[in-house]
């Protein structure tokens, strides 16, 4: 019990009345997810396309330059697809984990650039 953490919903979320404690387990329990992995997913998948395209049509000394444009533009459709969402619960969560896998995609991208050329 000491290791659980504990969350208070809102009063808006609680129907006016007091907040009331949740924990993870209990939120599991209730089939509530806040994590929507479909849209962290639709912007890896499309930080994998854009990677690919600017490492196979762009030169070699631009290509940097246009993979930062990459995560960017990622960067950019996750918090679009997350504002999508209109859930506050574990928004920063979900952004964080959605712009750090696309930063590790256009780093492997980076990484491989550099051991091709």
């Amino acid at each position: 019990m000491a290791d659980a953490a504990v969350h208070l919903t809102p009063e808006s979320e609680n129907s006016g009345s007091a907040p009331v404690a949740q924990t993870p387990a209990d939120e599991k329990a209730a089939g509530g997810s806040y994590w929507h992995w479909p849209r962290m997913i639709v912007a890896w998948v499309a930080t994998i396309v854009a990677s690919a395209i600017v490492s196979t049509a762009v030169d070699a000394h631009l290509r940097f330059d246009w993979l930062l444009v990459v995560l960017a533009g990622a960067t950019l459709l996750t918090f679009a697809l997350q504002l999508g969402t209109a859930q506050r619960r574990g928004f920063i969560d979900r952004l964080a984990m959605s712009v750090a896998g696309s930063l590790l995609i256009v780093v492997v991208f980076s990484a491989v650039a550099v051991l091709v050329a």
